[in-house]
């Protein structure tokens, strides 16, 4: 594999900081959703023709808000994870590329054991 490859830690770190918000979002939509549909639980009734017709319909629909909420959550919340763990890597590769950088900077610069230098 060749090519070029260009990263913004800081950036980067930026944009995670703010992804982190949505896990709990999704999350507090999941429980703003329950909250607010137990103010409706009543209308399509309990005991006549549409109610036994609707009602399972209802639950239904409600059941997979919530459901969806909930992937939601665990989609965000390993987004989040994932570029955390990629953030990890692109500062430890950038970190070995400058301990490489300074280390063949020192060998060329000052010889592994010449007092005038190393160049030659």
């Amino acid at each position: 594999m060749s090519g070029s490859y260009e990263a913004h830690p800081a950036a980067l770190r930026r944009f995670t900081e703010d992804m982190k918000q949505l896990p709990a979002q999704a999350k507090q939509l999941g429980k703003d959703f329950q909250e607010d549909q137990y103010h409706y639980v009543e209308w399509p009734g309990w005991t006549d023709d549409f109610a036994h017709t609707a009602r399972p319909a209802y639950n239904k629909n409600n059941e997979f808000c919530v459901q969806i909420t909930g992937a939601l959550y665990q989609a965000f919340d390993a987004a989040v994870s994932a570029t955390l763990m990629n953030l990890g890597d692109i500062e430890g590769t950038e970190g070995d590329m400058r301990d490489r950088i300074d280390a063949h900077r020192r060998r060329t610069t000052d010889g592994p054991d010449d007092p005038d230098g190393g160049k030659r």
